[in-house]
């Protein structure tokens, strides 16, 4: 679902972080690439043996519950992203002389991100360009949507719908 989703997903979030960037803002993505190996299958889909990285998988990291964490390299990770976090909390970076590597501020010509993986997922490194090529295919194929009338009206490709409220009447041009 990630990246077909408009504002889901790696592409979603770069839009975001693109957006604030160029405002001004200062920002600090992330992409967790770690599978959890948590016996007590939260969130869905972890445990020995898993392969996928679910959406919201890094909270238990974030917080450092070793509850839900089962293995070493869980708990090396989660301390690690517990100092990012808290560091972050107090100074609005989350760099600081306790945690390595350098999380680098976003940029767009850049799009910098912290990948945040176990030692048998590369670990935690600083990467550019993630998804580039299908991101920057989501950034040109963008529907436009207004509401007027209390309906949206999308277009998108030469095509335009329609959408009311209650029982939905779509318009296909």
């Amino acid at each position: 679902m990630g990246d077909t989703v408009p504002g889901v997903g790696a592409c979603g979030a770069r839009s975001v972080a693109r957006l604030l960037s160029d405002a001004g803002s200062a920002v600090f993505a992330y992409i967790f690439s770690h599978p959890t190996s948590s016996k007590r299958g939260f969130p869905p889909g972890c445990g020995p043996g898993a392969v996928t990285v679910g959406h919201t998988t890094e909270i238990a990291y974030v917080f450092n519950d070793l509850s839900l964490l089962t293995t070493p390299d869980d708990a090396e990770l989660s301390t690690t992203m517990s100092t990012y976090w808290l560091a972050f909390a107090r100074t609005g970076n989350p760099n600081s002389a306790d945690v390595a590597p350098p999380w680098p501020a976003f940029n767009s010509s850049g799009d910098s991100v912290l990948s945040l993986g176990g030692k048998g997922d590369g670990g935690i490194r600083a990467q550019t360009g993630i998804r580039k090529e299908v991101c920057d295919w989501h950034d040109n194929h963008r529907a436009s949507c207004s509401w007027a009338d209390f309906r949206l009206h999308c277009s998108w490709n030469n095509q335009s719908s329609s959408f009311g409220s209650g029982l939905s009447r779509v318009k296909m041009h």
